[in-house]
C-alpha cells in the first residue's frame, strides 16, 4: 500500500514534534539534574558548616564544664566553713567583741597587787593573754613600755609595727582588763583612775614607768647580793651544802623580781670559789678521772 505524500508529510511534522517535545522532557530532566547536583553540593557545604560550628561549640562548652566543676567544688568549700563557723559561733559564750570572749582561769593573768615583786609576772602574763585574745598587741605594749610620752593616737601611729586602725580602738577594753586586774587598794588601781579617756595604753605606760625600773634595781641588788657569796669561804661540808641552797634560793628570786635566772656558769663560778677545801678535792679528783 503506497503513503501518498499528504501522509509522509504529516507523519514526518508529527515525528518531529515529538522529538522536539522528547528534546525538551531530556532538557528539564537535565536541568533538574544540574539543580539537585547543586542543591546536593550546597546541602553538603551546609553539613560541613554545620560540623565546624558544632566543634567550637564542644571546645567552648568543654573549659565551661571544668568552671562548673570548679565552682561546686568551691560551693562546696564555702558551705562547709560555713557550717564550721555556726558551730564556733554556737559554741561562744558570748559574741560581744574579742576581749569579751570567754577566758579560760589558766589564760588570765592575776591580780595586781602593786608590789614591785609580783610586777614582772604581772606583765608578762598580761601580755600574753591580751596577744591570745588579739595576736599582735603583744608587740605594741612592748613599744609602749619603752615610750618617755603621753600615748595618744599621734604617739601609736609612730608605731612601725602597729595597725592604728585595729590597735587604737582596743585602748578601752585595756584599760577595762587592767582596772579588774589590779586591787582596789594598791597604788597601780590609783594609776589606772588617774589617766583620763579611759586611755588602756597611758595607764600601761605610767605602770611601767612606776614598776620597771623598780625592778631593774631589785635585780641588780639581788645579783649583787649573789655576788657576794663567793666571799665567804666554807670551812666544811656542811657549810657548802648551805652555800649550794644559797644560790638556788637567790637564783629563784632573781627570776621572780624579774628577767632571766643567773647564768649557770656564773652560780658555779660563786660556788666553787666559796666550797670547802675537801670539797674541792673532791671534786677535782673527780674531774681528773
Amino acid at each position: 500500500m503506497s503513503v501518498s505524500q499528504q501522509e509522509y508529510v504529516a507523519f514526518k511534522a508529527e515525528l518531529a514534534t515529538s522529538a522536539a517535545a522528547v528534546a525538551s522532557s531530556i532538557a528539564k530532566m537535565e536541568a533538574f539534574a544540574a539543580k539537585s547536583t547543586a542543591e546536593a553540593l550546597e546541602a553538603k557545604t551546609g553539613i560541613v558548616e554545620l560540623q565546624q560550628s558544632y566543634n567550637t561549640i564542644a571546645a567552648q562548652a568543654a573549659p565551661a564544664a571544668d568552671l562548673r566543676a570548679l565552682f561546686d567544688a568551691t560551693k562546696t568549700e564555702v558551705e562547709e566553713l560555713k557550717r564550721r563557723a555556726l558551730e564556733v559561733e554556737k559554741k561562744s559564750s558570748d559574741k560581744r567583741t574579742k576581749w569579751e570572749l570567754s577566758r579560760p582561769k589558766d589564760m588570765e593573768p592575776d591580780m595586781f597587787s602593786g608590789k614591785e615583786e609580783a610586777w614582772s609576772k604581772f606583765k608578762e602574763d598580761l601580755m600574753d593573754y591580751a596577744d591570745a585574745v588579739h595576736p599582735g598587741i603583744k608587740l605594741q605594749l612592748d613599744w609602749t613600755l619603752k615610750q618617755k610620752d603621753e600615748i595618744t593616737e599621734a604617739v601609736i601611729n609612730l608605731n612601725l609595727l602597729s595597725t592604728l586602725a585595729e590597735d587604737w580602738p582596743l585602748r578601752f577594753d585595756l584599760h577595762k582588763l587592767l582596772k579588774r586586774k589590779t586591787e582596789s587598794t594598791s597604788e597601780a588601781r590609783k594609776i589606772v583612775e588617774c589617766v583620763s579617756d579611759a586611755n588602756g595604753y597611758e595607764v600601761w605606760r605610767l605602770l611601767g614607768a612606776r614598776y620597771e625600773p623598780q625592778v631593774g634595781m631589785k635585780r641588780l641588788k639581788e645579783l649583787g647580793e649573789l655576788t657576794m657569796l663567793q666571799n665567804k669561804r666554807c670551812k666544811s661540808t656542811a657549810e657548802t651544802a648551805m652555800i649550794v641552797l644559797e644560790i638556788d634560793r637567790r637564783k629563784r628570786i632573781i627570776a621572780m623580781v624579774g628577767g632571766k635566772p643567773p647564768d649557770e656558769d656564773v652560780c658555779i663560778s660563786i660556788l666553787w670559789l666559796s666550797m670547802d677545801a675537801v670539797t674541792r678535792a673532791h671534786v677535782t679528783g673527780k674531774v681528773d678521772m
